[in-house]
């Protein structure tokens, strides 16, 4: 727990300094191209940051803990989880919204304070994902996910979900052979949605969770083995009996190369491996 703290708190501090300095790069642009340079100073940047960091170590770590309690891992969310945070402080010095300098410089404010907490999010939402350490595959699978790899999972009714590499020629083909049964599919795409590697806190795989984007593109009403649907979005796929994952370690958001083939009762989704 305390390492977790720790590591929330440094994320938390870079990811606020390149918030405001993504905003202000931004507000500095706009400005510009505007016609004037007074959104360009230092001083600016300066100022900013530490308001920033104070925002995030004060709301937004008791944020952060919040969204691994609810599961809330997406990139989005981060990024309106850190705007939500800097709207007291835009509040408070925006104010009063009917003077001159708001009639002037109101839209500059709000993308400064508004856009660094939004940016700010989005980058402690990236360096949450990028710092989770190095994985090991679970115990007793045939296949350990290297990067750069395309692997299927197999579904089916009767069996615990199979995880399996595919070639090269595997990764562009609409049928392909997995365990004696030709899978096929559309081939249109590659998009499902964003994608979950579920990883325990000691970094041992167990699962994968698939986010759907069209629920006409999952059978949500046939049942399959280790597989826990959730008939609005998300489909979570557990290899063996273990069901408990660290959340804050299974945040990829990976995309890509994702597709869903047939045969018979059985279905195989495809993935790229993890890092």
């Amino acid at each position: 727990m305390r390492e977790h703290i720790l590591t929330g708190l440094s994320l938390a501090v870079l990811a606020s300094i390149l918030g405001v300095t993504a905003a202000s790069l931004s507000s500095c642009g706009i400005g510009l191209a505007l016609g004037t340079g007074t959104w360009c100073s230092p001083a600016t940047w300066f100022i900013g940051s530490i308001f920033a960091m104070l925002v995030a170590l004060i709301g937004g770590l008791p944020m952060w803990f919040l969204f691994r309690r609810l599961g809330l891992q997406r990139y989005w969310q981060y990024a309106l989880g850190g705007m939500l945070c800097a709207l007291p402080l835009w509040y408070e010095l925006a104010q009063p919204f009917d003077s001159a300098r708001w009639q002037h410089a109101g839209g500059f404010d709000s993308l400064n304070y508004l856009g660094s907490g939004a940016f700010g999010g989005f980058f402690f939402w990236l360096l949450s994902k990028r710092s989770v350490a190095q994985v090991r595959p679970a115990h007793g699978r045939e296949v350990s996910p290297a990067s750069n790899k395309l692997v299927a999972v197999i579904l089916s009714p009767r069996e615990l979900p199979r995880l399996v590499e595919l070639t090269e020629e595997e990764r562009v083909a609409c049928r392909i052979q997995l365990d004696g049964k030709v899978f096929s599919g559309t081939c249109a795409g590659g998009w499902l949605g964003f994608y979950d590697w579920l990883r325990t806190s000691e970094g041992e795989i167990i699962g994968v969770r698939q986010y759907v984007d069209d629920q006409s593109m999952f059978p949500f009403s046939r049942t399959f083995q280790g597989v826990k649907a959730d008939a609005e979005f998300e489909v979570r796929v557990f290899f063996g009996q273990s069901r408990d994952f660290d959340e804050t370690a299974s945040c990829d958001q990976d995309f890509g190369d994702n597709y869903l083939l047939s045969a018979g009762d059985e279905i195989a989704l495809t993935f790229n491996a993890p890092d």
